[in-house]
């Protein structure tokens, strides 16, 4: 069964947000690689849409629900992008 989600706000707004994310998203040396942690990654659209704009980056994408988590999941096992791990449950008003 497909549990993806589609947010309609998520796919106006990604390019946008690549044209910030490239800003600050550089490295000097290709051979470097960045790491980022995405807090409330939503449907798992934008962490899929990054991940194949930026291969020198690492994401890590989390959600609260388990709803949200299984779309991620779906997303990324889609795209099978080496630099998308799989999706974390994160509470982050809950300490570990």
């Amino acid at each position: 069964m497909n549990r993806k989600l589609f947010a309609p706000s998520a796919d106006r707004n990604k390019y946008p947000i690549l044209e910030v994310l490239k800003k600050y998203l550089k490295v000097d040396d290709k051979k470097q690689s960045l790491s980022c942690l995405e807090v409330s990654s939503g449907s798992g659209q934008h962490v899929v849409f990054f991940g194949s704009n930026f291969s020198y980056v690492n994401f890590q994408p989390s959600e609260l629900t388990d709803e949200n988590v299984e779309s991620i999941q779906e997303y990324v096992t889609e795209a099978q992008l080496p630099n998308i791990s799989p999706p974390l449950k994160l509470d982050i008003l809950n300490p570990i």
